[in-house]
C-alpha cells in the first residue's frame, strides 16, 4: 500500500465517508502540510484550538502520528 492510500485509510477511521474527509479542516491542513506549508508541530498546535472535545483532539493527533509522512 502506498503511503497516500495508507494515510487515507487511517483518516477514514476519523471520517466515515469520503465526503466527510474531503470537506474536513484536517484534510485541508494536511494537504497544505504535504505541499510544504507548515509543520506537523504547527498543525498539532492548531488542532488544540479547534472546537472539539479533548478526546477527539487526542484521537486526531494520534491518527496523524500513526501515518508515515
Amino acid at each position: 500500500m502506498n503511503r497516500w492510500k495508507q494515510a487515507t485509510a487511517k483518516l477514514s477511521e476519523l471520517y466515515p465517508t469520503e465526503e466527510d474527509l474531503t470537506d474536513s479542516t484536517l484534510a485541508a491542513r494536511l494537504n497544505g502540510f504535504v505541499k510544504g506549508h507548515g509543520t506537523l508541530k504547527d498543525l498539532k498546535e492548531e488542532i488544540f484550538g479547534w472546537k472539539k472535545s479533548e478526546k477527539d483532539k487526542q484521537k486526531i493527533i494520534a491518527t496523524i502520528d500513526s501515518i508515515k509522512w
